[in-house]
């Protein structure tokens, strides 16, 4: 059987919160490069944009695209924190959530990790 999130909170993951996160800014990150590349595609070739503006623009790419980076990694690194939680509770008796809602006592048998959460199984 599989347990989404424990009582108690030991071994608990915000999945629905990094989820949320992520589709946030990946979509804010493409909303930003359509825009920018319209802008450039349509600009007025006998009023093209100063030096200045061009390279406002490019620091704002490269900005988007290290905080894009960092966001990945401190996603990597909080799925890792809740498997490595999770982990050790293999063998212990825990009473947790399952997918209805109901509490499922039992013995974590092991530990699954799908998408961006981290699943407990009973045995």
């Amino acid at each position: 059987m599989e347990i989404q999130e424990l009582i108690g909170g030991t071994a608990t993951t915000p999945a629905t919160t990094l989820e949320r996160a992520t589709s946030k800014s990946q979509l804010s990150r493409d909303e930003f490069y359509q825009i920018m590349i319209a802008e450039l595609t349509n600009q007025d070739p006998f009023q093209p944009l100063d030096n200045k503006q061009f390279l406002e623009q490019i620091a704002s790419l490269q900005s988007l695209d290290a905080t894009t980076r960092l966001t990945d990694a401190i996603d990597r690194l909080l799925l890792g924190q809740a498997l490595s939680s999770a982990s050790g509770l293999i063998g212990k008796r825990v009473v947790a959530l399952d997918e209805d809602g109901a509490q499922v006592p039992g013995v974590v048998d092991r530990v699954r990790v799908e998408g961006d959460s981290v699943k407990l199984v009973l045995g």
